[in-house]
């Protein structure tokens, strides 16, 4: 088959893909709003990735669980420290079996452990820049942009009704 890396950036249509997305879309459809939807999606996509994991290569389900657990608060360099492999033979498989490079894996995590954090209306946006991995403002701000389009301090604007 095609490798996992080869769909990233890029849109295809679903009916080109040699898989039955129509529980997907059910699913998406029982939905009322969008939080949902992405949770439905973010679900089905890490199954898959876990079960081709399991099936083809253990350590990346190893790797997956441990960069889950930290919540993206784990450097490349420790995993693949604790893969036992070097680090281009690490990276490479790792790619082939998720679609993403390990610092890639590692940034969304980031990412989505920052969005969750926005619930907590205690925190200021220093505060879920630090307790999302990010080593200054200037880096979250920077990948949060990169990531949702928004500023956090947009965002935070844009959805402090919400609760993600």
């Amino acid at each position: 088959g095609i490798p996992t890396y080869e769909f990233n950036d890029s849109s295809i249509d679903m009916n080109d893909v040699n898989l039955d997305f129509s529980f997907l879309i059910d699913n998406l459809l029982e939905k009322k709003d969008n939080a949902d939807r992405i949770g439905v999606i973010e679900k089905y996509f890490i199954d898959r990735i876990r079960k081709n994991s399991e099936v083809n290569f253990p350590f990346v389900k190893y790797i997956t669980k441990m960069i889950n657990e930290s919540k993206g608060i784990v450097s490349v360099d420790l995993i693949t420290e604790k893969s036992g492999f070097s680090e281009r033979h690490f990276r490479r498989i790792f790619k082939e079996y998720t679609g993403l490079s390990p610092k890639k894996y590692i940034e969304i995590l980031k990412f989505n452990n920052a969005i969750n954090l926005f619930n907590d209306e205690k925190l200021d946006l220093t505060d879920i820049s630090y307790k999302s991995g990010y080593y200054d403002q200037a880096q979250f701000i920077r990948s949060f942009k990169n990531h949702s389009g928004l500023t956090p301090g947009d965002f935070r604007k844009k959805y402090a009704d919400c609760h993600l």
